[in-house]
């Protein structure tokens, strides 16, 4: 897909005044129409939200996801914090298992 093709696909899904975010929806794009399961984070290092770059980890600081809405992708698993499933799973067409 070209860059024009990508930029217009991503501005049919941004256009909208109900999207406070869109650079949320650019970042995650790649998972449209994925399948999650919600679980808790248990891992290597750390992993971070497709959407939003929060942190998911097993230590404790501030505003570390501990669990998360997880798929698998070409390079693994990938994730999502809740409040970036919630907002984008209508525009993005995700589905739980």
């Amino acid at each position: 897909m070209s860059e024009a093709d990508r930029a217009e696909r991503v501005e049919t899904i941004m256009v909208s005044p109900d999207n406070p975010k869109p650079w949320r929806i650019e970042n995650a794009l790649h998972l449209k129409g994925a399948r999650f399961q919600f679980r808790s984070w248990v891992g290597r290092d750390h992993d971070h939200c497709v959407g939003c770059w929060a942190k998911f980890a097993e230590f404790d600081r501030p505003n570390i996801q501990h669990e998360g809405y997880a798929t698998r992708g070409r390079i693994g698993e990938l994730w999502v914090c809740r409040e970036c499933f919630d907002d984008l799973k209508d525009d993005l067409g995700w589905k739980l298992d």
